[in-house]
């Protein structure tokens, strides 16, 4: 048999709290699943980035990579972006397991992209960096999520000001495994209503705009807290015994 393949983007429902703009009563996480999602595991809020969908196979086909192409700007849906790189990675698909990997693993996976240890089909491995991590806890619930609205962005500004501007929304998710089944039930997202088409939110699609880029340079990488300060353990075989963290 072959190695299981992902066949589409999984969908990610829409949290049920805080202001909410019309949407589909499908596109909603039931309440059962909100309920398993904030049953005291570990969960994993994300800057959602508002990319363009694409995946990457890599290690032979071990694992797809989940990303967004942050190549072009799209007015009124967020701020302009100036990412380090051009592809940000939100997931990890490990085709061997026919599961999403933990967000440590998913770490050790881009790790290894960055040290050139581990081929990406197609593109240079210099053109990743993944989504940056707001928080990671046991003690969240969903009344606590509107508050990561919020905060402003990692790399996007407001284009006129100059200023770093508010995030398109984030996305929740468990710190752990998860097959594609629990992914879609289990991974929820919010959104800022203004980054939303439609009559709470933006009314001029960006695509009858001139199209124009988002800046992309290694420099807006620099000093970037998307690691929380863990060892991978690729780094530490290769640092040895007595360096691990304190």
């Amino acid at each position: 048999m072959g190695k299981p393949e992902l066949q589409r983007f999984p969908a990610i429902c829409r949290l049920p709290v805080g202001r909410q703009a019309e949407c589909r009563r499908e596109t909603i996480m039931s309440d059962a699943n909100v309920s398993l999602l904030f049953s005291g595991q570990r969960i994993i809020v994300e800057e959602k980035m508002n990319g363009t969908s694409v995946k990457f196979s890599a290690d032979h086909g071990r694992f797809i990579l989940l990303s967004e192409d942050m190549k072009v700007f799209k007015p009124g849906l967020t701020g302009k972006y100036r990412v380090p790189a051009r592809y940000s990675i939100f997931d990890v698909f490990d085709t061997s397991k026919g599961r999403f990997v933990s967000f440590i693993e998913k770490e050790d996976v881009f790790r290894s992209i960055q040290r050139n240890s581990l081929q990406v089909d197609g593109t240079n491995v210099y053109n990743f960096f993944l989504v940056p991590i707001l928080a990671q806890g046991c003690h969240f619930n969903l009344d606590s999520m509107p508050q990561f609205l919020e905060y402003f962005s990692r790399y996007a500004i407001d284009p006129k000001m100059r200023k770093p501007t508010f995030m398109e929304g984030v996305v929740v998710k468990p710190a752990r495994e998860l097959y594609l089944v629990e992914y879609e039930d289990l991974v929820g997202k919010l959104i800022r209503n203004e980054y939303l088409s439609g009559k709470s939110g933006i009314g001029t699609n960006h695509r009858r705009l001139p199209t124009q880029l988002n800046d992309i340079n290694p420099v807006f990488g620099k000093n970037d807290p998307n690691f929380l300060g863990r060892l991978t353990d690729v780094l530490r075989d290769e640092l040895g015994p007595g360096n691990g963290q304190k």
